[in-house]
């Protein structure tokens, strides 16, 4: 499914589809446009922290009604995780087991498929049949200075990923059984 950029002026699309099973959850991200001028930290691997200040692809899913786990991945393989108690107010987020892997398609100079595969084990206590998520992409390119902010739907008047009213509820057919 399309992403909704916020500028209506970005010279990218991104496009998303989720996967979520038992133990792993599945997200493929599909950037096109001028993909050679995408902007990110090729150096960066493993967990790290500020990737939303580059390009990123990124999931929050919510726990209940008001906490949250907000994924970050990086095209070049890095990633991080944290968790809210509520709207942008962090909590200490303890590392329980796996990490996520990222498969990216051959190079092509129109598009940039990344697959992320993300363990459960990283989301304790989210119960699918109830999350709701934002699937996002925050995108930098080396001809602007300005970051394209990519959503299913965008719930304000500046771009803001914790938003709730830019969630939706997981779609059953996105949920592996």
């Amino acid at each position: 499914m399309d992403l909704v950029p916020f500028d209506q002026t970005a010279s990218f699309q991104v496009s998303v589809w989720p996967a979520f099973g038992t133990s792993d959850w599945e997200v493929t991200y599909e950037v096109r446009g001028a993909v050679q001028d995408l902007l990110w930290d090729r150096s960066l691997a493993g967990e790290t922290t500020d990737l939303w200040k580059r390009t990123c692809m990124e999931l929050f899913v919510s726990i209940d009604g008001k906490r949250y786990f907000e994924w970050n991945g990086s095209p070049s393989g890095a990633w991080s995780v944290f968790q809210f108690s509520d709207y942008r107010a962090p909590v200490p987020y303890t590392h329980v087991g796996g990490s996520p892997s990222l498969k990216r398609a051959p190079d092509d100079p129109r598009m940039l498929r990344l697959v992320w595969t993300l363990p459960s084990a990283l989301f304790p206590g989210v119960d699918l049949s109830q999350a709701e998520i934002s699937l996002n992409a925050v995108v930098l390119s080396k001809t602007s200075a300005v970051a394209s902010y990519f959503a299913l739907k965008h719930g304000g008047d500046k771009p803001d990923f914790h938003h709730k009213a830019g969630w939706i509820k997981v779609k059953e057919e996105w949920v592996q059984r």
